[in-house]
């Protein structure tokens, strides 16, 4: 059975172009089940997460943002992966983020909203294919990539580091706050309620003696926390 792939990106250069190398390259191997630009809608005008649902693809590839437009690929995946009704009637779903933007807090949002890798357009495509065929497999991104050393450093509290004035589950929040994770994002990373993501933070602010989430992560940066 060859591999059940959905495509969404707003560049419709994006999408044909790997449509036409899958097509060309491995024609027995990938179909492409469903395409769209915007993220809202697809097929027949359907909403595209219930066009997904229906389709089951085995791969969803998207991309994560597009700051010049209104896509959300973020957004959709935390619809996709995120809603219990969806997630009922598609617990398999399995989610790609092919993107044009290496910025590590799109990388941490997608390890969070639970998408199983991220991959950078500038790759070569023999390893966008292979991106898609370890996907399909529920395999993990290598250890060397960008979003699994992230996923590993938002996994859970590492020793304390020497210096850093802050207890080890403080040091976990911090690498949250720094990738710029809402504390609803980062209750949801780390298991624990948003009541307490704020007392953590109001203590990381208090031991740093900084006045804001932004003077902290700046912070954590230069003390390479992050």
């Amino acid at each position: 059975m060859p591999i059940s792939l959905a495509i969404v990106d707003p560049h419709g250069l994006v999408r044909d172009g790997i449509r036409r190398f899958l097509e060309l390259q491995h024609p027995r191997e990938f179909v492409i089940v469903c395409e769209s630009a915007d993220g809202q809608s697809t097929l027949d005008g359907k909403p595209l997460v219930k066009q997904l649902v229906k389709l089951q693809p085995d791969v969803v590839m998207m991309e994560a943002v597009q700051p010049s437009s209104s896509f959300d690929g973020l957004g959709l995946l935390k619809e996709l992966l995120g809603d219990r009704d969806t997630a009922a009637k598609w617990p398999d779903a399995q989610v790609m983020m092919l993107s044009g933007y290496d910025n590590p807090s799109y990388v941490a949002r997608s390890s969070i909203l639970r998408a199983l890798d991220y991959v950078l357009k500038s790759e070569e495509m023999p390893n966008i294919v292979s991106a898609i065929r370890r996907v399909a497999a529920g395999d993990p991104a290598p250890d060397a990539s960008l979003f699994a050393r992230i996923l590993r450093s938002l996994g859970r509290p590492d020793a304390k580091m020497e210096g850093v004035p802050v207890t080890r589950r403080e040091l976990q929040i911090l690498r949250h706050v720094a990738y710029g994770m809402s504390n609803k994002d980062i209750a949801r990373s780390c298991g624990i309620s948003i009541e307490t993501v704020k007392e953590h933070v109001q203590n990381i602010l208090r031991k740093l003696d900084v006045a804001d989430r932004t003077a902290a992560a700046v912070w954590a940066v230069k003390q390479r926390v992050v």
